[in-house]
């Protein structure tokens, strides 16, 4: 790498260059006088040649490290360049599934192929409607493709379920449900379903295009956490959609920064996004007995537990992405069974101990939202809307619901 650079340097800087001829000069036309011991001590043009010498080698240093700066700069820009181009490709995330019901086929891992993906340049649909762009992401509820709608002239996230997962027809009925649960939430903080297409075994959602990639690649870029205003402002948009969700009857059971989409506006819009895990209130042909279904690091105790999540399990989770979201990490790490033994049984620590600087107020807000019994968080995420735009606003007023 660093031979490389220096290469590059040599060949395509004209001030390197130029402080390599200076340094060839110096060294050819007054290096000598001094060796041959020609110059005598005191003599006039001896102590021109010196500071001649020494003009022409401070040159020399100053330019030289005026170049290394900008091969420096240019490094870190082309892996700034890197990590965004990778980010952007991961920019949507599918639900994850913890310990599946029996018969559940493996979820691809790197090097595995999720499905037969689609490639770019493809079409699908009736009518070949949708071009494929490329692809954005994969889990274990699909693979996400940027695309065209050739029709309405406009840009889409085509998901499409995995080929090997397609053949589970309680797996494709999760995947109708999550199209048509998408189509009820009409709100600008959820991202929006355009079209749900079956087409020779195969099924896709054509959803709402969000360009500016997720709060944890937010997060990241930003060197692990977030500042608590923005924290707080985009948690009061997280918190609206899924007051949203839940007056629809919809709970989403898999909040968390990965599933939180933000557009390339400034300030940017949080859309909440993969309903994959979602339960409609009144329905219960999609839960099996004994399984567990989100994401461990963000799961309620009752959801470990095995009991029905509610709208207070989705503001549990919420509360976990919040304290994630401030000081860089989840409070429960390791492995699976530690992680949900300790959702149930200790207590989340206050994120004041982590990052001092968030208001009282709002470590208070996050407590109540941790609780370990459902009872004693706030019973609906209106109120953790309201919360955190009073925190956004610069009030540090809140009173923890009961």
């Amino acid at each position: 790498m660093k031979s490389n650079i220096f290469q590059r340097w040599i060949v395509r800087s004209h001030g390197s260059q130029i402080a390599l001829v200076l340094s060839g000069a110096l060294v050819a036309t007054a290096l000598p006088r001094y060796l041959d011991g020609t110059a005598s001590r005191g003599d006039v043009r001896d102590l021109r040649l010196l500071a001649a010498w020494s003009v022409w080698l401070a040159t020399t240093l100053v330019m030289s490290g005026v170049q290394l700066a900008r091969v420096a700069r240019r490094v870190r820009a082309h892996r700034a360049a890197l990590q965004a181009r990778a980010g952007r490709r991961r920019r949507d995330a599918s639900a994850t599934m913890i310990e599946p019901p029996a018969g559940t086929a493996p979820e691809p891992g790197p090097g595995r192929e999720a499905s037969a993906v689609s490639t770019s340049g493809m079409r699908v649909a009736s009518g070949q409607r949708y071009r494929i762009e490329r692809e954005l992401g994969r889990g274990g509820m699909g693979v996400v493709s940027h695309a065209f709608d050739t029709v309405l002239q406009r840009e889409v996230a085509l998901k499409e379920l995995p080929l090997h997962l397609g053949g589970r027809s309680d797996l494709a009925n999760r995947f109708r449900q999550e199209a048509r649960v998408l189509a009820k939430l009409a709100h600008p903080n959820i991202v929006q379903v355009h079209d749900l297409v079956e087409e020779d075994g195969r099924l896709w959602i054509a959803l709402e295009y969000v360009s500016g990639g997720t709060v944890a690649d937010a997060m990241r870029y930003a060197g692990g956490a977030l500042a608590w205003p923005e924290v707080a402002r985009i948690g009061a948009q997280v918190a609206e959609g899924l007051a949203f969700a839940h007056a629809g009857g919809v709970i989403h059971r898999d909040i968390k920064p990965l599933n939180v989409l933000l557009t390339d506006d400034r300030p940017a819009v949080a859309k909440i996004t993969d309903f994959g895990l979602a339960k409609l209130v009144e329905s219960t042909e999609h839960t099996v007995p004994g399984s567990v279904l989100g994401s461990a690091r963000y799961m309620s105790p009752e959801q470990v537990a095995g009991q029905p999540a509610d709208a207070r399990s989705d503001i549990y989770a919420f509360g976990i992405s919040l304290f994630e979201m401030l000081t860089g990490k989840v409070p429960f790490e390791g492995e699976l069974a530690a992680v949900l033994g300790r959702h149930v049984n200790e207590p989340v620590p206050d994120v004041r101990t982590r990052v001092p600087e968030v208001p009282p107020a709002f470590a208070t807000l996050i407590a109540s939202m941790v609780a370990k019994s459902p009872d004693d968080r706030p019973q609906d995420a209106e109120h953790v809307a309201f919360a955190l735009r009073a925190l956004a606003a610069g009030s540090g007023e809140f009173r923890a619901a009961a």
